[in-house]
């Protein structure tokens, strides 16, 4: 035989030892739960839902936003707390207290007008008993009310929604956002008319219609006197270049020539060189229309010629001759090229004087235009301002006689989704619930019973 402690035997060593009173304790508890479910008062409860939503926009007193409509935004958690907040404000709740009678709890006998102590006392015990949450991951607010009657938790939650849904209305409405807005949009249209009429007078007065066309043709009339002033420029000094060599060849060409002499043996050799020097003064004249004066093939003709004329004057200073002269035809010949050669000139250099003037006309002209279309794009867009902020205004005024119309029929952007009614079924205290307990508490105090009544020590006999 073997001694065991009493603290070292287990639940069911214990309660096979005492189940008699085990068992007792807890139906007992079970019976004395359920007779005190039945004794305590009922309490009825009631619930509404509201969903809240996004769709009806708050009007804004500002300046014009563009012609693009604001977006909706999505719902936040603050909108959410806000909105029940809204229900438990005590301008509601001192409302429904009033409404519904429930400060006769707080009257004292005889007393039929409640003062401010009590009304306050049924409100905090109206916000103790509301229960306002916010649905998990929905836009849904729910209220629920317990009260001893179910017609009135169901008349205070009625009341509770009526007064909350016209306050929200009353919160979100834009009082004189109507007078207002009709106001700035004829303010607007004013300021639209005398946009227009700037814009309109200032195009007439300066000839502008289509300023990228218009200015595209300036610049091309520009370029097309610009190409004809640099060829006038060459054709100038070529004129220059050709007149200079004329001038040098008429005035080393004599104006008369021999017609007839009689010279010696020699006279062959003179009239070889002299054939060769109006060659050679025919060439001349053709490469300085040709080449500039500095050209080495010109220097050295006029090298040769020069030798030339020495030679033929050396011949004729050996030969005595006898001869009889006339006009010079290739002098003759020069003396008309030159001629011509100034006349041309002078008409070149009046091409240029009279195009140098009609450039400096189309360049004033193009910077005139220029300083007109800035003025006029500065008028258009003045103009496009106005007209945005008339329409954006016209907008606003119609949004605003929208939303007065939609306070007047009551719409709102938070919807009562579920309305309260009436439930016979109490839901405190639960007969089932509290019998559940009993049955606990029973077996609770039944083991803690048992193991008072167990011997400090008892015989077990165990093998060995």
């Amino acid at each position: 035989m073997k001694k065991r402690n009493s603290e070292d035997l287990s639940l069911l060593e214990v309660g096979a030892l005492h189940w008699r009173l085990i068992l007792i304790c807890t139906i007992s508890c079970a019976i004395l739960a359920a007779i005190v479910t039945l004794i305590l008062p009922k309490k009825y409860g009631a619930e509404v839902q509201f969903l809240v939503k996004n769709d009806l926009q708050d009007l804004t007193i500002t300046p014009a936003q563009g012609t693009v409509p604001p977006s909706v935004a999505e719902l936040n958690e603050a909108q959410v707390n806000s909105e029940m907040q809204m229900l438990l404000s005590h301008d509601l709740l001192q409302a429904v207290v009033m409404d519904n009678h429930l400060y006769d709890r707080y009257l004292k006998e005889g007393q039929k007008t409640p003062d401010s102590e009590q009304i306050e006392l049924a409100v905090m015990k109206l916000t103790k008993d509301l229960d306002i949450t916010a649905v998990r991951k929905t836009d849904i607010i729910q209220a629920k009310y317990r009260a001893h009657n179910p017609e009135l938790a169901a008349s205070v939650l009625t009341n509770l929604s009526q007064r909350y849904l016209n306050a929200h209305l009353q919160a979100h409405s834009t009082p004189g956002s109507q007078g207002f807005f009709s106001d700035e949009l004829e303010s607007y249209r004013n300021n639209l008319r005398k946009a227009e009429s700037a814009a309109s007078e200032f195009r007439r007065s300066s000839q502008i219609y289509d300023p990228d066309v218009q200015r595209k043709a300036m610049v091309d009339q520009l370029e097309d006197v610009e190409t004809r002033l640099q060829n006038t420029n060459a054709d100038v000094d070529e004129g220059t270049t050709r007149l200079e060599a004329l001038t040098r060849e008429n005035e080393t060409t004599p104006e008369r020539i021999p017609t007839d002499q009689k010279t010696s043996s020699n006279a062959m050799t003179i009239d070889h060189l002299q054939t060769e020097l109006a060659d050679m003064e025919n060439r001349r004249i053709s490469m300085v229309a040709k080449f500039k004066p500095n050209d080495r093939g010109l220097l050295e003709l006029e090298q040769e010629m020069a030798n030339t004329r020495r030679n033929l004057a050396e011949v004729k200073a050996e030969y005595s001759a006898e001869s009889t002269t006339a006009i010079n035809p290739l002098h003759q010949t020069l003396a008309a090229n030159l001629s011509d050669a100034r006349v041309n000139l002078k008409t070149l250099e009046a091409t240029r004087t009279a195009l140098l003037k009609l450039k400096q006309n189309y360049l004033a002209a193009l910077n005139t235009f220029d300083k007109n279309s800035t003025r006029l794009a500065d008028l258009n867009e003045n103009l496009a301002l106005a007209q945005s902020e008339f329409t954006d205004y016209g907008k606003r005024v119609a949004s605003a006689d929208l939303a007065q119309q939609m306070n007047k029929e009551k719409f709102s952007n938070v919807v009562m989704i579920e309305t309260p009614v009436p439930s016979p079924i109490p839901v405190f205290p639960s007969m089932l619930l509290d019998i559940l307990l009993g049955l606990l508490i029973g077996m609770i105090v039944g083991f803690t019973l048992a193991y008072a009544r167990t011997p400090s020590r008892e015989l077990v006999i165990e093998a060995a």
